[in-house]
């Protein structure tokens, strides 16, 4: 007689230890058992839904198929953490890439996922967070790819009707197939994030709009930049140029005009430690603007480097060092 008798899975708790790994192929399952674990067992084959149970490196691990699909992954997860009384699930398995550089056998190591699926609401399931892993798994996940030489992604990837996406793709989709969306931008302030960094960020939200006048050859970008603190003499110049660039970046690639870049700031201040040094900064001469121009060749996003930023005419005076910083 099973403990756990339902059907989705058929077995007794102690034959599925605490974590579990979770492809959506059982046949994948039956793959992962049979070339990495020691000793597999299986433990469930209703519905060939099939699942294993071995050890990895003298620890307890099993694996398990979940079927495609949302609704299928949270009925087997859902009875493996209920019923069977697992820790831990961990989904594997592979997915589809939008990206050039994203290559098959690649791993993607995602910092968060998200979803815009109803299915937690239809069920009313208490779980509609978007799960973020911690700084320090994902590093360990970096360094090991790097260690063993496999080639890998890091991004945070969200749902959306036509594909998953980290938000510079999403940007650069958007900005090609529903140019005049007023949705387009990318936001840095992740909430479930800030207790892990020193300082929160500062300019973390980049509105994308594109306006089009008749007669003219193609459609200007433009971007507002909403900035909640800023540090005026030592972050000042580094926002507006970086931000600026990335705005003529983004144009290009988009077959736009680069337009104006509004830069709207909540907090912006003068440390007294800075008084004296602004102060002998604005009194100095000023120069001309230099020239700033891209490399008109590069068409794809990724491939900028700094060798394709061309800077012509830049005249400045001596340079202030060792900026006390405040955060």
């Amino acid at each position: 007689m099973f403990e756990t008798a339902s059907a989705c899975i058929r077995c007794n708790r102690e034959d599925v230890a605490k974590v579990v790994l979770m492809p959506g192929d059982p046949l994948r399952a039956k793959f992962i058992a049979e070339h990495y674990l020691e000793s597999p067992v299986l433990f469930n084959d209703v519905r060939n839904m099939l699942g294993y149970t071995g050890t990895y490196k003298g620890k307890r691990v099993s694996v398990m198929g979940s079927g495609m699909g949302i609704p299928s992954m949270c009925l087997y997860a859902h009875e493996l953490y209920t019923q069977v009384g697992v820790d831990a699930i961990i989904r594997v398995g592979t997915t589809g890439g939008l990206q050039d550089d994203l290559h098959a056998g690649d791993i993607v190591i995602a910092q968060s996922a998200a979803t815009n699926s109803s299915i937690a609401s239809l069920y009313d399931s208490p779980v509609k967070l978007a799960p973020t892993a911690s700084w320090d798994m994902l590093r360990d996940a970096v360094t090991a790819c790097e260690r063993l030489g496999f080639g890998y992604q890091v991004g945070q990837v969200s749902h959306y009707a036509d594909g998953d996406f980290d938000q510079m793709d999403r940007v650069l989709k958007d900005l090609r197939e529903n140019p005049f969306s007023r949705r387009i931008m990318t936001n840095l302030y992740t909430f479930s994030d800030l207790s892990e960094m020193h300082l929160y960020p500062c300019a973390y939200n980049a509105i994308y709009n594109v306006t089009e006048r008749p007669g003219d050859d193609k459609p200007t970008l433009n971007m507002v930049l909403v900035q909640r603190s800023q540090d005026v003499l030592a972050a000042n110049n580094w926002n507006v140029c970086q931000y600026a660039i990335l705005l003529m970046m983004v144009a290009q690639v988009s077959d736009m005009h680069a337009g104006e870049l509004v830069h709207m700031i909540a907090d912006a201040h003068i440390y007294d430690r800075h008084v004296d040094i602004v102060r002998e900064l604005i009194s100095r001469p000023t120069y001309p603007a230099p020239k700033v121009r891209l490399n008109p060749y590069v068409h794809d996003f990724y491939d900028f480097t700094t060798d394709d930023l061309i800077v012509e005419g830049y005249s400045h005076g001596p340079q202030v060092k060792d900026i006390p910083i405040a955060i």
